[in-house]
Formats: structure tokens, sequence, C-alpha cells
């Protein structure tokens, strides 16, 4: 885990600065989401049936080696949006804005990464969503509330509406094919 905060910023296509916070996550060490899953656990992290079913999906992809991705988090206002937000409008403006979507390995590898995540913050990533054994779109968020740390899952489908205050992260920097 290296954290990187830049005392600039840039702005978004709304004039509105975007402050950015780098963090660089590790992937490729597991490949199996009974180990990780196991892994998560054994070091305290909460991790619902729901985050749970969607590591377990076909759809799930792990990365074949250790490479490294660095991370962004912005707020939909801080994208620019005033008033509620739809899922798809918030990763088409951060791909707009030059960054990428999150590979699915980013939820629990960032989770076990971010075991000093501050008290009462929720990050969802911007990722392509996975399809659950109940059909429906699915995301990961980080979490840390009273309950611990947390790798939760919420729907990722393109119209679901979201505050402007709902928190983000995508990727701004991938590793070469």
């Amino acid at each position: 885990w290296a954290e990187k905060r830049y005392s600039g910023g840039r702005h978004s296509n709304e004039g509105v600065v975007v402050p950015i916070i780098h963090k660089r996550v590790e992937l490729g060490t597991y490949a199996g989401s009974d180990a990780m899953l196991r892994l998560l656990r054994n070091q305290g992290f909460q991790v619902g049936d729901w985050p749970e079913d969607m590591i377990s999906q076909p759809g799930f992809a792990w990365s074949p080696r250790p490479v490294y991705v660095d991370l962004i988090e912005v707020s939909a206002a801080e994208l620019g949006f005033k008033n509620k937000v739809r899922y798809g409008d918030v990763t088409k403006t951060l791909l707009q804005e030059g960054y990428e979507l999150c590979p699915h390995e980013v939820g629990p590898q960032w989770r076990r990464q971010y075991p000093d995540q501050p008290a009462n913050n929720w990050v969802m990533l911007a990722m392509n969503p996975i399809v659950d054994s109940v059909g429906y779109q699915s995301i990961f968020f980080l979490g840390r509330g009273s309950g611990g740390l947390w790798l939760g899952a919420s729907r990722g489908h393109p119209n679901v509406l979201l505050k402007p205050e709902s928190r983000f992260a995508a990727c701004c920097s991938m590793p070469a094919a």
C-alpha cells in the first residue's frame, strides 16, 4: 500500500477542482476466490454474502501476474454532479476525464491492502459490473463503520441513482497488457 497526496488538483468539465489522491494496489497475488476470501476473513475484514458471490462468479477475473494499479478517489460532486446522478453517468465522466474502470480484483485486493481506511468512509469502485448469481449487475465498495472494515457490494446497473456525495475509486494508471 502506498499513498501519494498531491497538493494540486485538476479541473473537471464543470470547472470543479478534483483532488487527486493516488493509492497503489497490488493485483495478481492470489489466484482464486477461496484463498482470497479466507485471507480477508483471517485478517479480520468483514465480507458480506453478496461480494462473496461476486468473487465466485465465472466472470470475475484475477490478474495472472503481480501488477500495480494506481487509484484516485473522487465524489460525484467533485466530478461536477450537483444532484442525484446515475452510476453510468459517473463512469462515463470518469472515462471522459481520462481515468479507467477498476479491474474486478481491485475490490478484494484493495480491501486487504487498506486496513487504515478512515472511519465512516465508504467508496464504490468504478468498474464494469459483475453479474451475480441472482442476475444483478453488481459493484464492490469498501467501507469502514462501527462494524469494522467491509468489502461490500452495491447495484452497478447504469441507471442506479446515487447522491452527489457518493465516493468512487477509478484507475489512473493501468499496467501494459
